[in-house]
């Protein structure tokens, strides 16, 4: 399928910082704002509650931030740890649907695999900083 060229109007400091993402990541503007639209349709596709809980957490290390950044300091560390878990727990469900996967798994187990198999395939790296 062809392509299609749209001609776009944006403000200012939305061309500045995507000129700077453009030179940065070495592609053209275009193709910048082509692979940023579709990660977007991506994420919008998702699972919604799991959208959510990625709002929230991106919600609390930015209140975290601005202060302190959370991967610098122990203490803001701990308070997104514990911001996290009260989000979670608030989110609890209340049953557990038929055919759970899990059912049958102890909790804490599958949480230190899920984070392992992170970890290894991550290489112990987040975008901008290890684990």
């Amino acid at each position: 399928m062809g392509q299609t060229q749209l001609k776009i109007t944006l403000p200012p400091e939305i061309r500045a910082e995507l000129d700077l993402v453009s030179a940065r990541s070495g592609l053209s503007l275009g193709e910048e704002i082509r692979r940023r639209l579709e990660r977007t349709f991506a994420e919008d596709a998702g699972y919604v509650p799991t959208r959510a809980l990625a709002w929230a957490v991106t919600w609390l290390c930015s209140e975290i931030n601005k202060h302190t950044p959370w991967d610098k300091s122990r203490t803001a560390h701990e308070a997104l740890m514990v911001a996290i878990g009260i989000i979670l727990g608030a989110s609890r469900p209340k049953e557990t649907v038929e055919n759970d996967a899990y059912a049958d798994d102890d909790a804490q187990t599958l949480g230190r695999s899920l984070a392992r198999n992170f970890i290894t395939r991550t290489g112990g790296e987040m975008v901008g900083g290890e684990l």
